[in-house]
């Protein structure tokens, strides 16, 4: 199925869940994305979020290393696109973090949690940059598997992360 993000074509609360796989920084108007989700979604559905995370490395890299935007001062939460290609990978940490208040109070409808950040330095060598690697799938799979064992200290070098956004009832 392809459509729009701003205009989903299902039935008003019909939907259990939408999976967004490095998706949610490609929606140019978010807001507009995220009313819509909140039409479908049934009452405690979800949004799945798999996106940019913002740790001190990955803020380095998706800045200057990266042949995607990554603008962490961009007023507001939309971004001209003229390709579904163009994004920001800085929108899940402008959502999340600097304007956090300002999206409860605009979609108080959506209860955020922050599952788990993940993917660290494997990221660089993985082609993650370059779409390109010189290693092979299993040393990568074992350099995975050693950076989720490390835990919580190696999140200021991870590039990614899972949240969710599950719709509520309001009052």
């Amino acid at each position: 199925l392809v459509c729009r993000s701003e205009h989903l074509p299902f039935r008003s609360d019909s939907i259990d869940a939408l999976i967004l796989k490095d998706t949610f920084h490609h929606i140019p108007e978010i807001e507009k994305f995220l009313d819509d989700a909140n039409r479908v979604l049934r009452n405690d559905g979800r949004i799945i979020i798999f996106d940019p995370y913002w740790g001190l490395l990955a803020r380095f890299v998706y800045k200057f290393l990266h042949q995607e935007v990554y603008d962490s001062k961009m007023e507001g939460w939309a971004f001209p696109s003229n390709s579904p290609w163009d994004s920001n990978q800085a929108l899940s940490y402008i959502v999340l973090r600097r304007d956090r208040c300002a999206f409860e109070e605009r979609f108080a409808s959506f209860q955020i949690e922050e599952q788990e950040i993940l993917i660290g330095p494997s990221f660089l060598i993985s082609g993650g940059i370059s779409r390109r690697t010189i290693v092979s799938g299993n040393f990568l799979r074992l350099l995975l598997s050693m950076e989720m064992k490390i835990g919580r200290i190696l999140n200021p070098f991870r590039f990614f992360h899972i949240f969710t956004l599950t719709k509520k009832l309001t009052r």
